[in-house]
């Protein structure tokens, strides 16, 4: 008789030609995001208050991620979390200070007064601010691959972001992919 066991599907080794979870998580994730400023755009656009919206979307947030925790507990795939202690609790009200109020309101109020495409842009070096304090100020381990990520993520900012040099030889806008330098003219 079995008394316990947990079952793993290892999508890789069924499936070989068929992305593992995580993957497909990760692109979801990639696209939602992708999509929440020029949605969030369109809304404020609308006249609705950055305040408004910016609670409106973390308290969707957590009701979300409350559903997926309760869905994990009760098929039995909770996992375990290191438990806080006393000293983490100012730490953690900085952290939902920061995080979960300030933040949000400056990011709506700042999407209200910039177009869609620089908001999209800067919110793509968030991540890049993120490793750089998280490297800086709290020594996280850094390793060549995360710099190479984060030198392709910058690469790609500048890119998108490239308006051309003042003797006129790059493109004049973003989209304009022909006039790139070593890309060619026609």
């Amino acid at each position: 008789m079995i008394k316990h066991c947990k079952f793993r599907v290892n999508s890789v080794s069924r499936y070989p030609n068929f992305p593992a979870p995580g993957v497909l998580l990760a692109i979801l994730s990639a696209i939602l995001f992708g999509a929440s400023t020029p949605l969030a755009k369109l809304v404020l656009g609308n006249g609705v208050n950055p305040w408004l919206l910016a609670s409106l979307l973390y308290l969707g947030s957590g009701v979300g991620l409350a559903i997926v925790h309760g869905v994990r507990r009760m098929i039995g795939r909770g996992e375990a979390e290191a438990p806080l202690v006393r000293a983490d609790l100012p730490w953690l009200a900085l952290v939902i200070l920061c995080g979960g109020a300030v933040a949000p309101v400056l990011l709506m109020a700042g999407l209200a007064t910039t177009p869609a495409s620089t908001a999209s842009l800067l919110l793509n070096l968030e991540g890049l601010a993120t490793l750089a304090i998280a490297w800086l100020v709290f020594r996280e381990n850094v390793d060549r691959r995360l710099l190479i990520g984060a030198a392709a993520i910058l690469g790609g900012a500048v890119l998108l972001s490239w308006r051309g040099c003042p003797a006129g030889g790059g493109a004049r806008h973003a989209g304009d992919r022909r006039r790139l330098p070593g890309l060619g003219h026609r």
